[in-house]
């Protein structure tokens, strides 16, 4: 058969820009995500709504992520350290408090008892309430990276 005419899409450009455009995608559904965390969460301290932050996007392998989260940590009477949003995000149980003298009471009025705190689900609710962005900016990345036409006539 003789050639006439001939398409062809170059798949390497086409590629750069579609991961190009997702991680765009990416970083702004974080940073949609990052706003709503900070204009509903639970917390209203200054501190820990300022600790909030979105990570740079990276990608490994075939994987692109955005980390958001907050590094702020608190430190219990023992001396151990815990993060303060995971804290927040999935609540503590009822727990004794370590002291000079032992455990504290399971339960009751001894000061070394923890009665728990129940979960705030922040991250949750925001990442929740923006995966229809997140699906709309995946799909805009994808239409976007549109491929140049490359035909011709012979």
């Amino acid at each position: 058969m003789k050639k006439i005419a001939s398409l062809s899409v170059d798949l390497e450009k086409f590629s750069k820009r579609l991961e190009s455009n997702l991680k765009n995608a990416q970083r702004n559904t974080a940073e949609r995500i990052w706003e709503h965390l900070v204009e509903n969460s639970n917390m209203k301290t200054g501190a820990y709504i300022a600790s909030i932050e979105v990570e740079d996007t990276k990608q490994d392998g075939d994987k692109i992520s955005t980390f958001i989260g907050s590094d702020m940590q608190v430190t219990s009477k023992a001396g151990d350290s815990y993060n303060l949003g995971l804290l927040l995000e999935t609540g503590t149980m009822p727990h004794a408090i370590p002291n000079a003298f032992g455990w504290g009471e399971e339960f009751g009025t001894d000061p070394n008892f923890h009665p728990g705190m129940r979960a705030y689900n922040n991250y949750k609710n925001a990442l929740n309430a923006n995966i229809a962005t997140y699906k709309e900016n995946i799909s805009k990345a994808i239409r976007e990276a549109k491929w140049e036409k490359q035909y011709k006539a012979n």
